[in-house]
């Protein structure tokens, strides 16, 4: 009798451990299930937000030290610059930023073009956009001095600046970097900094302009 009812213990053990085990797993793959679901959830929401951000990116631009060709009546095709203020007809409201160098328009020598000449460069992007745009001048940096490693032709070819190149490269981040923010985020505190306060930038800005819808 003490043996069968021994058995018969371990057989209500047995079966309650299986019980036991069988509501873990369940409860286990309910608790997948809702992690599946929640990531999903996140996940499109993730999809939504980079959706949106996507189109945000196609409403903005940013440019560094743009040109289009070595003369003004000579312009690559298609021909972009009218020579007309605020005349760049795009099919929807962009902002804009831009940023030009001091040495750009300067030649390295007799026989060499500048790289970005006056008439066809930054100057001219940034007077035919239309508000709201931004326009920054590093009149102290050339046209490839944000190139981390320019090569000899580039380097022979384009007037550059004088001493570390860093403190420029870190200017165009910081500068980009306030403007996405501002245009993506509408988080404007930085960019309305540089704008008011240019001094805080690593190298001289000057002019810094800001032109408002």
């Amino acid at each position: 009798m003490k043996s069968s009812t021994v058995v018969d213990l371990r057989k209500l053990n047995r079966s309650t451990n299986l019980s036991e085990r069988g509501s873990e797993i369940r409860a286990r793959d309910r608790f997948r299930e809702g992690e599946k679901e929640r990531a999903q959830i996140w996940g499109k929401k993730g999809r939504i937000e980079r959706e949106r951000k996507r189109v945000k990116f196609y409403k903005i631009l940013m440019s560094k030290n743009d040109w289009v060709n070595k003369m003004r009546d000579d312009q690559i095709e298609p021909k972009i610059l009218t020579y007309v203020p605020h005349s760049f007809d795009l099919p929807v409201p962009i902002s804009v930023a831009i940023i030009g160098t001091g040495l750009g328009h300067e030649k390295s020598s007799a026989i060499v073009p500048a790289c970005a000449p006056n008439g066809v460069n930054h100057c001219e992007f940034f007077t035919e956009c239309k508000p709201p745009s931004w326009y920054f001048y590093a009149k102290d940096y050339g046209h490839v001095d944000m190139l981390d490693d320019p090569n000899l032709i580039l380097s022979l070819a384009c007037v550059s600046g004088e001493g570390d190149k860093d403190p420029f490269k870190k200017c165009l981040g910081g500068v980009f970097v306030a403007f996405l923010r501002a245009c993506l985020d509408g988080e404007n505190e930085d960019l309305k900094c540089i704008v008011e306060e240019p001094t805080i930038a690593p190298v001289t800005l000057d002019p810094v302009i800001h032109i408002e819808a």
